[in-house]
């Protein structure tokens, strides 16, 4: 990386830093540990190299993480090559794991894209948890090189399943221990910073393959949104995930509150208390019971992140409780849970 800093990567990555400062996460300490996902590709390579920077003023290990899928055998290697080149160039932490994703989504009856996702989050939460383990750093954040295209990309596909608010908030700076310092930031600035900077990277070839609906979007559907609008769509959808997000987190605090009200000494819920508020907070509110019920299973906190019961499984639950009766009610939902309403208590099993 070049140093002093060119003008566009210096700006870049001071307006990523207000972003973050908005967001509370900064600055890192020593006590903490960053495992940067990275893949090779323009947008991760920059991040890595963002992340360089914090480390002037902020003291903390940063670990650059790369799953080689093997899905492109020649170009898989290129890609963890080059990864590998500039973190010894850098002196950067590097660790690498390989894996069939093509053999790994057959066996588990996924898509590809689906097997592959879940292999990377795996591999760097397994990294996270291993330094943990050596007892020299207290906490860990994954950081993605997610940006604003990518969060339009979001949005649209929440938008074709029929997802409710947080779907169309899409992606979060930070979520559980998972950053994306560049979710507000444009592709056409990190190429730019990149290229400025001198930042190696390859390509990724499968952005420009039909075969994924995520490329679909990207290389179909959002070009010709655009040219029928004569404006590129990626930033109003941004800023709709933004002005929505606002909305949420007060929904959170409010279905907060109303859980702390109605959590009684033995686990269990007040239905009493929970069918005095509006729908939309009651809702919010199992929904943290359910999560509080999954954290007891060890799970990480991406996965305890996903829970969330569906529009049919809330209704059903919302009919139990206003049932005024002493006949115990029980209901199984998905991932091996079930809820149990009887005398005014609501419980998750």
């Amino acid at each position: 990386m070049i140093l002093p800093l060119p003008p566009a990567v210096f700006n870049l990555f001071q307006s990523v830093v207000e972003d973050l400062n908005s967001e509370k996460v900064l600055p890192f300490v020593d006590n903490t540990a960053i495992v940067a996902g990275v893949s090779g590709g323009v947008d991760s390579m920059l991040m890595l190299a963002f992340l360089q920077y914090l480390q002037e003023v902020s003291p903390f290990r940063l670990i650059a993480a790369h799953l080689n899928h093997g899905l492109r055998p020649i170009a898989a290697d290129q890609d963890q090559a080059v990864v590998e080149s500039y973190c010894r160039q850098e002196k950067i932490e590097f660790t690498v794991k390989s894996v069939d994703v093509l053999a790994l989504s057959q066996k588990r009856k996924q898509g590809v894209e689906e097997a592959g996702r879940k292999a990377r989050y795996d591999f760097f939460r397994q990294t996270g948890e291993g330094i943990l383990a050596e007892g020299n750093q207290e906490r860990y954040f994954i950081c993605l090189a997610h940006h604003e295209q990518d969060q339009a990309e979001t949005v649209l596909l929440n938008l074709g399943r029929g997802s409710g608010l947080e779907g169309l908030i899409g992606m979060e700076i930070v979520m559980a221990n998972i950053i994306r310092p560049f979710l507000l930031r444009s592709k056409t600035e990190i190429i730019e910073a990149a290229s400025a900077a001198k930042i190696p990277w390859q390509e990724d070839h499968t952005n420009f393959e039909g075969d994924y609906r995520r490329n679909r979007l990207r290389n179909e559907l959002l070009p010709l949104w655009t040219e029928i609008l004569s404006y590129d769509v990626s930033p109003r959808l941004g800023r709709l995930s933004q002005n929505l997000l606002a909305d949420a987190r007060a929904l959170r605090t409010e279905a907060i509150s109303l859980y702390k009200k109605a959590l009684l000494p033995d686990g269990s819920l007040s239905t009493k208390i929970l069918m005095s508020a509006p729908e939309a907070i009651i809702i919010r509110t199992l929904n943290i019971g359910l999560k509080e019920l999954i954290k007891t299973r060890n799970y990480d906190s991406m996965t305890v992140s996903k829970y969330a019961l569906s529009r049919k499984e809330a209704m059903m639950i919302l009919h139990l409780c206003k049932i005024d009766d002493a006949a115990k009610y029980s209901l199984d939902l998905a991932g091996d849970v079930s809820v149990e309403v009887y005398a005014n208590t609501l419980r998750f099993n």
